[in-house]
């Protein structure tokens, strides 16, 4: 069925409308039977009670929305709104840049992301994060905590260092000069007091070290105990089992409540050009030096055979510092010390000493003047480094080089030095050519 739309204006909410334009449906369509005139009739006077209520509560929400919004632009609540935003503005800003910080007394330089402490009213401290960046003689204050991205190195004003090594989190203590090592490991070289009292204290998980004056290392390890290596001086070690001095030479393994037992350390051998376990050297006889325990006894052995290579003895100090005996080639050692007390250490990890007195490969290719312009190309050996003039030239891997400098054609000649990890020596002086 067809209904009729009025041409008057109505809504079909208003029930004359809807009656009006039912009968006049019914009137042109006969066969449309009173009952069933009395059911459309019905449905559309529901839905037309429906769509007013609806329309109703439209128009009291539109009416609840226009009473907030004239009592939220009302001038009082306007003032407490603007000063609510002032006050979480300022503590927002206080909270990014302001707090107190305890008074600094070190600074580092490196890569490195900080967390710095800041101290606010009634005791609330919180933290600013600073991600990893190149710093340069930065402030740290105490509470401070620093995650070493490469090498950096510690100062503390009263002149003592720490190179913290990469990867490495400590935090700056704020009772005494010293941190807290969270992870990783560290060489601390403290300045001697002169009064002779205690200025600086590492502390850990496991235990903690103080120091008058003395060089040591420390390292945490996985099952989250803690190495103390003592080089110079002396250091007291103490954890909930006790404490014990380490002297130069020794070192301890603190765990939590285990007992102290003070060892000597695998020694610590420097060479000049030493490349992880790899040195090289253009001598026959290399020189090297050791710190060990004084008086001990360094002892030096081939890797593979064990046999005995050389032996010293070190001076009241604890220093060895020598020569090798004669190497022809290459030989792979070991290093371990003996005290006068009969205790001895581990051995080193094995270390291949290579004797190189073959002077490097240096061909030049191409030298010469382009108007103020000087070209030079040319080919050392792998691993080689190369100056053109005593200035620096950067090497491909294959060890191919090019470079250029301004500098007007004249005859002054050009000197070009090619040295090896060993440290021998090839040069090549040419005349350039003009174009």
């Amino acid at each position: 069925m067809t209904i009729y739309q009025p041409p008057s204006r109505g809504r079909w909410g208003d029930a004359n409308f809807v009656e009006q334009a039912l009968s006049e449906s019914a009137r042109r369509a006969l066969t449309l039977s009173a009952a069933r005139r009395a059911a459309v009739l019905a449905t559309l006077l529901t839905e037309a009670a429906r769509l007013r209520a609806e329309q109703l509560r439209r128009i009291q929400r539109r009416a609840e929305f226009e009473l907030a919004l004239t009592r939220l632009l009302s001038p009082e609540t306007f003032a407490t709104l603007s000063a609510l935003t002032a006050c979480i503005c300022l503590c927002i800003a206080y909270l990014s840049f302001g707090g107190a910080r305890i008074p600094a007394y070190a600074s580092f330089t490196g890569r490195a992301a900080l967390k710095e402490m800041r101290y606010g009213p009634l005791g609330v401290t919180w933290s600013i994060v600073r991600p990893a960046a190149d710093w340069q003689s930065y402030a740290l204050h105490q509470g401070d905590e620093l995650f070493a991205s490469t090498s950096v190195t510690i100062t503390f004003d009263s002149g003592s260092q720490t190179v913290v090594a990469p990867g490495t989190r400590l935090r700056i203590l704020s009772a005494h000069e010293g941190f807290v090592l969270i992870q990783g490991e560290i060489a601390v070289a403290v300045t001697p007091s002169p009064d002779g009292a205690v200025k600086f204290r590492v502390e850990t998980v496991a235990g903690s070290a103080t120091v008058k004056g003395t060089r040591f290392r420390m390292r945490t390890e996985h099952d989250t105990s803690v190495s103390e290596f003592t080089d110079e001086g002396w250091v007291v070690v103490a954890n909930d089992a006790g404490r014990v001095d380490v002297s130069t030479g020794e070192q301890v393994h603190l765990r939590p409540k285990a007992p102290l037992k003070v060892e000597l350390q695998t020694p610590h051998v420097a060479f000049q050009t030493r490349i992880e376990d790899r040195v090289i050297s253009n001598v026959p006889r290399v020189p090297f030096s050791a710190r060990i325990f004084p008086r001990a006894t360094l002892i030096v052995e081939e890797a593979y055979s064990g046999k005995q290579f050389a032996r010293y003895i070190a001076d009241d100090a604890g220093w060895v510092k020598d020569w090798l005996p004669l190497i022809e080639g290459s030989r792979v050692l070991r290093f371990s010390q003996t005290a006068p007390d009969g205790r001895s250490s581990t051995p080193s990890q094995p270390i291949e000493i290579v004797v190189d007195r073959t002077a490097p490969t240096l061909v030049i290719t191409r030298i010469l003047h382009n108007g103020d312009v000087l070209h030079i190309s040319g080919r050392t050996e792998t691993g080689a480094r190369v100056w053109v003039n005593g200035r620096a030239v950067e090497l491909k891997p294959d060890g191919a080089f090019s470079f250029e400098v301004n500098a007007p054609a004249t005859n002054s000649p050009v000197v070009i030095t090619a040295a090896d990890a060993a440290g021998n020596i090839t040069r090549i002086i040419q005349q350039p050519k003009p174009e």
